[in-house]
């Protein structure tokens, strides 16, 4: 199970994408490992590395 996405994560593309779609809608990171059957750590984590990810693009985009 190869991820493009998410670079040695042992899940597969649809279900980054599942979490991915609701993490912009702004879902809980419990509910998503319950729905997606993804441990709640693992969620947490492609959480946090999606908010880093926003973070720096914002930061380029506006210096300030």
């Amino acid at each position: 199970m190869s991820n493009k996405y998410f670079f040695r994560a042992k899940i597969s593309d649809e279900k980054f994408r599942i979490v991915l779609r609701l993490f912009s809608l702004d879902v809980e990171a419990k509910k998503v490992a319950e729905f997606t059957r993804l441990n709640r750590s693992t969620v947490n984590n492609i959480y946090t590395k999606l908010r880093e990810r926003i973070s720096e693009i914002c930061e380029r985009e506006s210096p300030f």
